[in-house]
């Protein structure tokens, strides 16, 4: 859904997986582990996630065909202090397309994530906790589209709802 209102909209798209919390005492450790997890060949948690909305865009053409042929570049991803890592695509349908893994509290990274680069539409799927979509709504400065139980083969009918602002 996002990668289709994303070439509607011929908008720059960054798809972000938000992993579990990584403790302060623990951090250092973790940076320790994952150079060892590099030189050894082992992924940093989340990174098959990223691998997954890599070969879901690969599948559905919206990255470039030598991207494809290339394969997911775990080897550049670019880390951004200890709690978010990059990898920049080429997308075929949008200009600029990244792949962010980010580790904390899911509601503080999204906000975080909104603020520092400035995104004007956020598009999240439903989940099942009912108080984490009323978060999304009072803490994230961008517009907030919420997806439920998408099925590509149903067609959808949508209610915009106008006032005279």
């Amino acid at each position: 859904v996002g990668m289709n209102i994303a070439r509607a909209l011929k908008a720059s798209t960054t798809i972000v997986d938000v992993g579990q919390k990584i403790r302060e005492f623990s951090s250092k450790d973790v940076s320790l582990a994952n150079e060892v997890m590099e030189s050894w060949d082992l992924d940093r948690p989340g990174v098959d996630v990223l691998e997954w909305a890599y070969n879901y865009l690969a599948k559905n053409k919206f990255i470039e065909p030598k991207t494809i042929e290339a394969g997911f570049p775990k080897n550049l991803l670019v880390e951004h202090g200890s709690n978010r890592a990059e990898v920049y695509l080429k997308g075929s349908v949008v200009e600029n397309l990244n792949l962010i893994l980010r580790n904390g509290d899911i509601i503080e990274e999204l906000r975080d994530e909104v603020q520092t680069y400035d995104y004007d539409v956020t598009i999240i799927g439903g989940s099942g906790k009912r108080s984490m979509a009323h978060d999304f709504i009072q803490y994230i400065d961008s517009s907030l589209f919420i997806v439920n139980n998408f099925d590509l083969k149903q067609d959808y009918r949508i209610l915009l709802a106008v006032d005279d602002s």
